[in-house]
């Protein structure tokens, strides 16, 4: 497995995303996410991404659980700021359900700067940690970054050894360049695929050195359900020459389109992790097989 250095740290180029684990419907169970770990170490993936909203905190839970025994060898990502709920003990089956109300309440963020400093302990403690090595504030509103209060905390968990570095976790550009701007943040989450390639080289482009911000692509994978939804205006490649473009470089290169998209997001500048978010493990070992060897510029789709 290909590796690479974010915040500091080495890590597998490849990264777990855990965003359907323990969500409702997904069918799987604590031995399913230890049957996925185990897998992803013995791939060399080293990097797990998660959040305290995902599962409604079940997710941080059952990773703490199948961690036991052997946190050193993985890093780990988490993020507050989304609605979610975590209601004690035997009322924990009802954490997602009330997660789904607050949502439809209008609930979306909670960022309080004291809401924030207890989701770091709580996190660690769910995690079974005593450091996170990245902690992301979660599809943070526009203005965030003016929020002192906020950041002070973010700052004295840093000092205190709570977290390693923060983040922003967003797919809109304009709130990470903001942070990275006016808060020094150094490591950004976001969808990284060729629609989102034009975007990307703007924001890049504008960031000077003293702000270079290291990236965490996500939403890598690209069907035509998501594309249609997803597609950022402007993008210079419309779905459906996209999905042809694909269906060619597959045959001409003989590589499987999943492929293609890890390695075209591995292959943009300044992203250091790609996440795929699979709950299967032989998908793992077909996802971590097209980052066995590094990317190169003709790897870039667009």
């Amino acid at each position: 497995m290909e590796t690479s250095t974010i915040a500091g740290i080495e890590v597998s180029r490849l990264g777990l995303g855990t965003s359907r684990m323990a969500s409702l419907g997904s069918g799987r169970s604590r031995r399913d996410a230890a049957r996925l770990l185990d897998t992803a170490a013995d791939l060399g993936i080293t990097f797990v991404d998660t959040a305290d909203t995902y599962g409604s905190t079940a997710t941080e839970r059952w990773l703490g659980e199948v961690m036991q025994g052997r946190q050193d060898r993985f890093a780990v990502a988490t993020k507050c700021g989304l609605a979610r709920a975590d209601l004690p003990g035997p009322l924990r089956p009802l954490n997602q359900p009330a997660k789904k109300i607050l949502q439809r309440a209008g609930q979306q963020h909670h960022l309080g700067a004291g809401h924030v400093r207890r989701s770091i302990d709580a996190s660690l403690k769910r995690l079974r940690r005593e450091r996170i090595e990245i902690y992301f504030l979660h599809s943070p509103p526009r203005g965030i970054e003016q929020r002192d209060d906020l950041f002070e905390v973010l700052n004295e968990a840093r000092s205190a050894g709570k977290i390693g570095e923060f983040g922003i976790s967003s797919r809109d550009l304009g709130v990470i360049s903001e942070v990275a701007r006016v808060r020094r943040c150094k490591v950004a989450q976001t969808a990284v695929n060729p629609l989102t390639t034009d975007a990307l080289r703007s924001f890049l482009k504008s960031a000077d050195e003293t702000r270079t911000v290291e990236l965490i692509g996500n939403r890598v994978f690209i069907g035509a359900v998501v594309l249609s939804k997803a597609a950022p205006k402007g993008s210079s490649l419309a779905v459906a020459d996209l999905q042809r473009r694909l269906d060619s470089l597959s045959a001409e290169r003989g590589l499987s389109k999943a492929h293609l998209l890890l390695r075209h997001a591995a292959a943009v500048p300044h992203v250091r992790v790609v996440l795929t978010g699979t709950g299967n493990p032989v998908h793992l070992m077909d996802n971590a097989a097209a980052l066995a060897t590094p990317p190169k510029p003709e790897d870039l789709l667009t």
